[in-house]
């Protein structure tokens, strides 16, 4: 099954891309990186969907709500992948049973 994207993360201009992710090298005189809140939801997309890794630069205090931001993510995608796929299920066996005889 292919996995469902989002066009503005994966068609986005390069100059677009570079201003929603921080840079390879880390930020002057040994500071971390500071997200917005904005920039930590299109941090927890694409992690989420594995197209980055983990940012190594990023502040201590946003590690931990990146890191649930993307769990959180990921559950949610199971969930409703389960969901659907037991919809399926339900609904081969439903236009597969023969009707009862019992309801006529």
């Amino acid at each position: 099954m292919p996995r469902e994207t989002n066009e503005r993360f994966v068609h986005a201009p390069d100059s677009e891309k570079a201003a929603s992710c921080p840079t390879d090298t880390p930020p002057a005189n040994g500071e971390e990186l500071r997200l917005t809140d904005e920039q930590i939801e299109r941090w927890a997309h694409l992690l989420a969907d594995g197209e980055v890794e983990f940012p190594p630069d990023l502040h201590e205090s946003q590690v931990a709500d990146l890191v649930n931001k993307v769990q959180l993510r990921r559950r949610r995608r199971l969930i409703q992948w389960l969901a659907r796929e037991i919809a399926r299920y339900l609904q081969r066996e439903n236009a597969s049973a023969k009707p009862s005889k019992e309801y006529k």
